[in-house]
């Protein structure tokens, strides 16, 4: 099957004359590891080739472009705003009093407003795109998507996935060792980063895939 993109929730999927609309939203491992969604049981409505055409063809709602980077902007405008406001917090956090598992559920609570936002945003999008299109017309299945062939550019996006855990990881480090307000908003930056583009390319529209849909659909590839 190949792949279209249309935005980072949803994506096209063509077979010769069976044409699929799959729901990228992860599960819950999958913002963990992005690439385990290819496992797991996703959501796709089967579409007809009028249907399929008007989706690949239609006009980009603005709102679409806008809210990829939303969380991005928003942790940055808290850093530069921590940046300007008083040392209490900054002192609060370094207290000795505060715990190793203390500060280890700091680093959970940050990790989960994280997901949390990026749920928001695909929460967002996906009310933007049944503004232009009724998904209840649509044959509404449940089947695994599995990748078949890379693009030529996905083994440098796994790298670049691979990086960005290695800096969470990093930070962690520094989060539980200084407990620094500076360094917690930089790690949730780049655990956002690392959440949305890995969730949003891991389905690249230069791959191939399998769909394997469930025994109660058709229980066929």
């Amino acid at each position: 099957m190949r792949a279209h993109h249309v935005n980072f929730r949803y994506i096209l999927l063509e077979d010769g004359k069976e044409y699929f609309l799959l729901d990228k939203l992860p599960t819950l491992w999958g913002y963990f590891f992005p690439y385990l969604n290819w496992f797991s049981n996703r959501t796709i409505y089967r579409l007809t080739e009028t249907q399929f055409w008007e989706i690949r063809m239609r006009k980009k709602h603005w709102l679409e472009t806008l809210l990829i980077p939303a969380p991005i902007f928003l942790a940055v405008s808290v850093w530069a705003g921590r940046m300007r406001t008083s040392d209490s917090l900054y002192a609060y956090l370094n207290l000795p009093r505060f715990s190793f598992t203390e500060r280890w559920i700091y680093w959970f609570l940050a990790f989960i407003l994280a997901v949390i936002l990026a749920n928001l945003i695909y929460f967002l999008s996906s009310r933007s795109l049944v503004k232009k299109f009724d998904f209840s017309l649509y044959k509404k299945e449940k089947g695994k998507i599995r990748l078949t062939k890379l693009a030529p550019w996905m083994k440098k996006q796994f790298k670049g996935v691979l990086i960005l855990n290695f800096l969470i990881f990093l930070f962690s480090f520094f989060i539980l060792n200084w407990g620094t307000l500076a360094f917690l908003i930089f790690h949730c930056l780049i655990l956002l980063m690392s959440t949305l583009l890995a969730g949003d390319l891991s389905y690249s529209e230069n791959c191939q895939y399998t769909i394997e849909r469930d025994e109660k659909d058709s229980g066929i590839k």
